[in-house]
């Protein structure tokens, strides 16, 4: 083990982060550990060196199996990439002894890992075969962007003397994928390693910048959710929200996401919810909203929805929104959107059947029509 000291300067330990934990690749329920402790953790030495040593492959594989799993990249839930606002700022490479035959002197690759400024982390896979690196990067939500960066990096750049480069396995673009636990007597580790700030932009597919939507359904979204934010908190902000509500709730239109973020927008500001309690909540439904409705219509929503939280800045929420919509993004969906109103409470039916039609032709209280 590198004999330095576990914290960067400012303290912080780039590997002292929690991730999801599995009893098998086959277990479907997480719970959470910390990256850190496992990766030096001698506690599965013996199951994995019995793995090293079954010379036959099929029980080799099944003793493999029956190991503990991991997801390096953070804790996701239902193992699901969506929302990706659980990221540990981690990506996993894997480098297979199969994948690299022509590359002279592999087996002291560790030796190669501990002069390259970005790794934090790299041992011998379950196998003892290969190697997986661990890199700190600088942007979760182009977890991809960076993987792919780094796999042309160690293609081109990490050489052995006739040139052959290092081939990383591509199955380590996938976010929530699982490792096994494994064990190294001499792990590298670099907890203060420099954080990975190169992507490889891919191309976005034609006509995926946002999905398609009823116009007049996302403008009455946009409208509802504008009015909440300009009524501010007053004694008038309920009725102003609720004349914007009816007239997008007594809309023909078969736009049934626009209508049920609609429900949501109206829930979360009737009952004064904040859903945005966490930066990594925040993220993800923030991106969720630039995906979905890009500009203006989201950036209105994420507004409506942050106002809740106790130190809401008009500023900074512009400041991020505008920075998710230049990005592009499409790995998060607006089911992340539902997902944190469910856990919030407000969600579980339709929006007419939540709240019914709203009499608004008087200055009385709205009255609710049977």
């Amino acid at each position: 083990m590198d004999k330095r000291e576990n914290k960067t300067p400012e303290g912080r330990n780039v590997l002292d982060v929690p991730v999801n934990f599995f009893r098998s690749v086959r277990d479907t329920q997480p719970t959470e550990a910390n990256l850190y402790n496992l990766l030096t953790s001698d506690k599965y030495r013996g199951r994995v060196e019995r793995v090293r040593s079954e010379p036959n492959p099929e029980k080799q594989s099944a003793l493999k199996k029956g190991l503990p799993a991991f997801t390096v990249s953070g804790t996701f839930p239902d193992s699901k990439a969506d929302p990706l606002c659980y990221h540990s700022g981690l990506v996993c490479l894997d480098i297979d002894a199969k994948d690299n035959t022509d590359v002279e002197g592999f087996a002291d690759f560790k030796e190669v890992a501990a002069k390259i400024p970005y790794i934090a982390y790299c041992a011998r896979s379950v196998r003892g075969n290969g190697f997986f690196c661990i890199v700190p990067i600088k942007d979760p939500m182009k977890h991809c962007e960076h993987f792919d960066a780094l796999a042309e990096a160690f293609a081109v750049s990490v050489t052995d003397a006739a040139g052959h480069g290092v081939k990383i396995d591509s199955s380590g673009r996938d976010v929530v994928r699982k490792r096994f636990v494994s064990f190294d007597p001499e792990p590298y580790i670099n907890p203060c390693a420099r954080v990975y700030t190169v992507t490889k932009e891919r191309a976005q597919p034609h006509g995926t910048s946002t999905p398609e939507h009823d116009p007049a359904a996302v403008e009455a979204l946009r409208i509802l959710a504008q009015s909440y934010v300009e009524a501010g908190r007053g004694p008038e902000t309920l009725r102003t929200l609720r004349i914007a509500a009816n007239t997008c709730l007594q809309m023909e239109t078969d736009d049934r996401t626009t209508l049920d973020v609609i429900r949501v927008v109206v829930a979360v500001c009737e009952r004064g919810v904040d859903i945005t309690e966490t930066r990594e909540v925040w993220l993800g439904i923030g991106s969720a909203l630039a995906y979905e409705f890009g500009d203006p219509a989201g950036r209105a929503v994420f507004h409506a929805l942050c106002q809740f939280y106790p130190r809401y800045s008009e500023e900074e929420c512009d400041g991020l929104f505008s920075d998710l919509v230049s990005r592009g993004y499409t790995g998060v969906t607006i089911g992340t959107l539902f997902h944190h109103a469910k856990a919030a409470g407000v969600w579980g039916v339709s929006a007419r059947e939540a709240f019914g039609e709203y009499d608004t032709s008087t200055d009385n209280e709205p009255v609710k029509h049977p």
